[in-house]
């Protein structure tokens, strides 16, 4: 009967043999559920785990404690490092410079993962190019010959229809907060799902809401253009342009004419006498300024 020492010996042997070129291997195998121990104390291990295993579920001396992991199927490679507060961190060789990549600090629970000046690219379909401006650039297929916006840092591009979406609860609101180092939130798009309106702040305040058939402002507002243009309000077709003060009708506008409400009455003007006499006579004149006074009397301001 082998001692333990010779056992020992005759096992790494075996595993070191490789039987197909008849050779030793410098680097034995190591089969599945058997731990590689990396560092004098084995704080690091790779493990081939050949069943699947459960969500958070423990692994003697490979994942310890009480585990926050996802299920794994089986046959899945599993590294850990075993000793507590020890980092794991990913590294490159970049024009003779180590460069990292990858890190996970225990300590603070945080994941780093790292461009050095390169960008970041995920790539979701076969191919991708490199990140434009050395920003996160998710890809999804081409979107054509284009260049992103040299500022932009987070950049979505795909060969078809792309959006960016927010699912929260229905009682909720979910939206884009823009800050500074005077406010942390002066400017918001924020859309709420209980009442279905989107509302947009500027300066930390709330400006405009808008839903259904309204566009409702929260404050008094000038609508004006910024240089000398048209400002159009057209409403198509059979529509009406209506113009409300305190939810009374006071103008109306649509391809048949136009109404006027609650306009304050004024007294009415007597008539304005025809041109009479003179020592020279314009037929011409005359006969417009008849034309006037008829006018006038006609829409009711002379009588």
């Amino acid at each position: 009967m082998p001692n333990d020492f010779e056992f020992q010996t005759q096992e790494i042997l075996n595993r070191c043999f490789d039987p197909t070129n008849n050779r030793l291997n410098v680097f034995p195998r190591i089969g599945d559920d058997e731990r590689l121990l990396v560092g004098a104390d084995g704080d690091g291990v790779v493990y081939l785990r050949s069943a699947a295993l459960g969500a958070d579920t423990a692994l003697a001396n490979v994942l310890i404690g009480t585990p926050v992991s996802e299920a794994l199927a089986a046959d899945s490679l599993i590294v850990s490092n075993v000793t507590a507060a020890g980092d794991i961190a990913f590294y490159a060789n970049r024009g003779g410079n180590s460069e990292q990549f990858l890190f996970y600090d225990t300590s603070a629970g945080v994941l780093y993962q790292m461009a050095n000046f390169g960008g970041i690219m995920l790539g979701l379909a076969a191919d991708p190019p490199a990140p434009d401006n050395a920003a996160v650039h998710i890809w999804d297929g081409t979107a054509g010959v284009i260049a992103a916006f040299a500022d932009a840092r987070l950049i979505i591009e795909r060969n078809a229809a792309v959006y960016l979406q927010f699912l929260t609860p229905n009682n909720v609101g979910a939206g884009i907060l823009f800050g500074d180092p005077e406010s942390a939130i002066p400017g918001q798009i924020i859309y709420q799902h209980a009442t279905d309106t989107l509302a947009i702040a500027t300066a930390g305040g709330a400006r405009v809401d808008i839903s259904a058939g309204a566009f409702a402002f929260r404050e008094a507002t000038t609508i004006s253009t910024v240089a000398a243009t048209n400002l159009t309000l057209n409403a198509l077709t059979t529509g009406s342009l209506i113009l409300q003060s305190g939810g009374t009708t006071k103008f109306t506008a649509n391809n048949t004419g136009i109404g006027l409400y609650d306009v304050a009455a004024v007294a009415r003007a007597g008539a304005i006498a025809a041109p009479t006499g003179g020592a020279t006579v314009d037929a011409e004149a005359r006969t417009a300024i008849n034309s006037i006074r008829t006018a006038l009397t006609n829409i009711g301001l002379t009588s």
